[in-house]
């Protein structure tokens, strides 16, 4: 059946206005705040358009010349993040295999970008500074043209953007994007202003934190606090110029009229008794006013308690990073904070190592894959597999964290290598240097004919436990047996 035809009345039949309010508090406006000058809501790549992006990058990079804070917030994130540099661990199918890929990868690490002046190490630290302070920094994977040899040419942020001989609708801020929104290529700026240079995706590094699904770029992560940072410079200033004026000014001089005379004492009581003259029988200065004058001592009240607080206020506002009682006042923990702030910087290190290391593993995988083709190296079905072994974890309770690996080490709850991740070690290279040490004990022992147990364990006094001196051994080097235990004996 079709439907029935809208009658006259029905037709003439309007929808009856109403009123349009949200009763969502933060999206209505109020006199009681000011105004906000708010865009529309859009993708990150367009809201972040590369003026603004360039604009806060060169904020930043003034914050970090000249404010000490802003300075120390990057340093202190770079320093429990990378450290001393994030050292790979081959997982190759065969040992022997996984040792070579460690050595030819550490050897390669030693000079590794294409200056050859930097090492893996210092790559790292490069690559999170720009990260931090400009929003994201860059890596070419190329080869050397004089030796062939891998080599990675590291990029600032601002050598990356839109092409600028022409107008690309498909490039945004310096990636080209394709059909899906994913990164095929970037457009890198050259030192000749009129030419620039196509490096496809899948040779360039890109270390940022992204945000929203939606980023191309990156913007600093502490540009929140670029504003603070110079309120907390003027303010800093202006305080230390007041503190100096009433510094400088140490003496009032309260008159009730007239001009001041050079000595009155010596106006009224002679040259005999002037000023100059008693003070030099006296010893010390003495100050002579005139009738109806006050001469009183300024007191120094800079800086005051007030400005202190809306200077640690404003301190606060800029030690976003990283817990604020972590950079500035590890004094005032105590107790079980002291493990809440070590455990949310050890999160915060561990989510940055971790975008480090997306990019690491390509770094890896072309240095490795590039040495097995030219036959360097063995190959090995698992040659692209690898652990990061990161730096040390913050600890504030390092004997008691040792005497728990220990524990579950024993029980079996945990590896050797888990534990000496920890550390910045690895169990191959500990494994390496006891062998090396057990072998220098051996033949030092066989040199000075001494019982091998004496060198190992020197501080172990095994009379102290019970044992007779007949069941202390007496053979020399040749019996490398440990001394057994002091045998229990029944009441």
């Amino acid at each position: 059946m079709p439907p029935k035809k809208l009658t006259s009345k029905a037709k003439a039949a309007k929808k009856q206005p109403s009123a349009s309010y949200s009763q969502f508090a933060s999206t209505t406006q109020s006199g009681a705040c000011r105004m906000l000058f708010i865009g529309g809501v859009n993708d990150q790549r367009k809201e972040v358009t590369s003026a603004t992006r360039t604009a806060m990058m060169a904020k930043s990079r003034w914050a970090v010349r000249n404010s000490p804070i802003y300075k120390q917030c990057a340093d202190e994130a770079v320093l429990i993040s990378v450290g001393d540099g994030l050292v790979a661990q081959s997982l190759a199918k065969n040992p022997q295999t996984a040792v070579a890929y460690d050595k030819y990868f550490r050897d390669w690490s030693v000079r590794c970008d294409l200056t050859r002046r930097y090492n893996l190490g210092q790559l790292q630290t490069m690559w999170m500074l720009g990260a931090l302070i400009d929003g994201d920094s860059f890596g070419i994977l190329t080869n050397d043209p004089k030796t062939g040899v891998p080599a990675i040419q590291i990029l600032e942020a601002h050598r990356v953007g839109s092409p600028r001989t022409e107008f690309n609708d498909r490039n945004v801020d310096g990636a080209y994007l394709g059909t899906y929104g994913e990164i095929v290529g970037w457009n890198v700026y050259t030192d000749d202003q009129t030419k620039d240079r196509y490096v496809p995706s899948s040779a360039m590094l890109q270390v940022m934190e992204f945000e929203r699904p939606s980023a191309v770029r990156g913007y600093p992560v502490l540009q929140s606090s670029l504003n603070s940072v110079q309120d907390h410079l003027e303010v800093f200033g202006l305080e230390v110029r007041a503190a100096r004026d009433s510094a400088d000014h140490t003496l009032i001089l309260k008159k009730q009229g007239g001009v001041l005379q050079d000595d009155p004492a010596a106006r009224f009581s002679g040259d005999a008794n002037s000023c100059e003259k008693l003070a030099s029988q006296m010893g010390g200065k003495m100050l002579v006013v005139d009738t109806n004058e006050d001469l009183s001592q300024l007191s120094q009240t800079r800086p005051s308690p007030a400005w202190i607080g809306m200077m640690t206020a404003i301190e606060r506002d800029i030690v976003r990073l990283l817990p604020y009682e972590y950079q500035v006042t590890p004094g005032v923990l105590g107790g079980s904070s002291v493990r809440l702030v070590a455990g949310r910087v050890s999160r915060w290190a561990n989510k940055w190592q971790s975008i480090l290391i997306d990019s690491l593993d390509r770094v890896y995988d072309y240095v490795i894959a590039d040495g097995i083709a030219k036959g360097k190296i063995p190959d090995d079905p698992d040659f692209n597999r690898k652990s990061w072994i990161t730096p040390r974890d913050i600890t504030v309770d390092a004997g008691r964290e040792a005497s728990q690996d220990r524990a579950d080490l024993q029980m079996g709850l945990t590896t050797a290598q888990a534990i000496l991740g920890k550390k910045g070690m690895t169990y191959d290279e500990v494994l390496e240097q006891r062998a090396v040490e057990m072998e220098k004990l051996v033949q030092k022992a066989k040199d000075r004919s001494l019982p091998l147990w004496m060198l190992y364990q020197s501080a172990f006094n095994w009379l102290q436990q019970g044992q007779a001196s007949a069941q202390t051994p007496s053979d020399v080097a040749d019996n490398l047996d440990i001394p057994p235990p002091p045998e229990t004996s029944n009441p």
